[in-house]
Order: structure tokens, then C-alpha cells, then sequence
């Protein structure tokens, strides 16, 4: 990624980076990323915002020695662990790269630095981190209002890109069931 471009989906949710690209880039290190890389342990501090141009990021914890999966990431979106790289804890989760990336990193550093020069990149940062928040609210409402299997039917509608590109024990874990039973779901609906 020698030469790059703030991916469109971001220049439209940051316009002041967008309108002032080529002086801020220099504030974002563009990596390439191999497949099932840490970016994050659980109990550390996340001192870098990853954009995905290209590729795949899990954010899980473990629980009682077995990988939760809470969310999957994929182009044009901001990772981190939004707690600890605002509050400065330590992270309650691991990020790590499911497919190859090609990631945008952005350090707290730099993030303070463009949020004092550009105070709407803070703002908007705030209103995505709200936006997410949200999102997991309401999948945590509807994994107790919902049977697995209308979890992998919601999966199917909403998220049909996890087929494709998830392997089917971090699908599992995402819908908050063991293999055998995503298995089973999926004979089931098949037949």
C-alpha cells in the first residue's frame, strides 16, 4: 500500500479528514497484516484505531477458557477497543485479523493530535463509538429474545458476508452456540 486513499465510506463519515487528506495522512501507517494476527490481548491497553481497507478483524474474549466471538469487521470500518483506547483501561478483548489486511493504523497519539487540530473528528469518532454501542445493545436483546436458529437466519439476512469469509467455529461462537449445533441448524434449514 504505498500510495493510499481514505477509504470513501470513512471520508464520508470524517469529512475533515477527507477535505484535508494529504496533510493528515501522514498520521495514518498503512500495514499489511498476515491472517489470525493479535492487534490487541485482552488486558491490554489499545493504543491504536485499525481501518480496514482490504480484509478481516474479530473482536472475542475469552469466558471460562472458551473464545466468545462479540463482532466481526470488514472494509472501510475503524476497530479498536473503544473503552480502553478512551478510558485508557486495559482491554476486556482480543482484536485479531481473520482474513490477510491491508489496515490504516492510527495511533492514540496521532488521534489526540487530529482531534485538537480538527475537533469534528473527535466528535465523530464519539457519534460512530455511541453507533456501535448501540449495535451491541441491540444484538444482546436479540440474542435473548431469539433461538439459534432464528440467530443464523437473522445472520443469513442482515450479515451474509460472515458465510463466506468466517470459519464456521468463530460463526458458532458469534451466535452463541457450540459447532455440533451450528451444524445441526444448518442440516435442519437445508433440508
Amino acid at each position: 500500500m504505498a500510495e493510499f486513499q481514505l477509504p470513501a465510506y470513512l471520508a464520508k463519515q470524517f469529512p475533515a479528514l477527507a477535505s484535508n487528506w494529504d496533510e493528515v495522512k501522514r498520521n495514518f501507517t498503512p500495514e499489511s497484516i498476515p491472517a489470525h494476527t493479535v492487534l490487541v490481548r485482552e488486558g491490554e491497553l489499545a493504543t491504536q484505531v485499525f481501518i480496514i481497507v482490504r480484509g478481516g478483524i474479530r473482536l472475542w474474549h475469552n469466558e471460562q477458557d472458551r473464545e466468545v466471538t462479540v463482532r466481526f469487521f470488514f472494509e472501510n470500518q475503524p476497530v479498536t477497543a473503544f473503552e480502553s483506547f478512551y478510558l485508557g483501561e486495559p482491554s476486556q478483548f482480543v482484536i485479531e485479523t481473520t482474513e490477510d489486511s491491508e489496515l490504516l493504523v492510527l495511533t492514540k497519539r496521532n488521534f489526540d493530535a487530529l482531534s485538537k487540530q480538527y475537533p469534528s473528528v473527535y466528535d465523530q469518532m464519539m457519534r460512530l463509538a455511541i453507533k456501535r454501542f448501540y449495535d451491541y445493545r441491540d444484538q444482546v436483546y436479540e440474542y435473548l429474545h431469539t433461538s439459534p436458529t432464528q440467530r443464523y437466519q437473522h445472520v443469513l439476512a442482515n450479515e451474509p458476508e460472515l458465510m463466506a469469509r468466517v470459519p464456521l467455529n468463530q460463526l458458532a461462537s458469534y451466535l452463541g452456540i457450540t459447532p455440533i449445533s451450528l451444524s445441526r441448524i444448518r442440516r435442519k434449514l437445508n433440508r
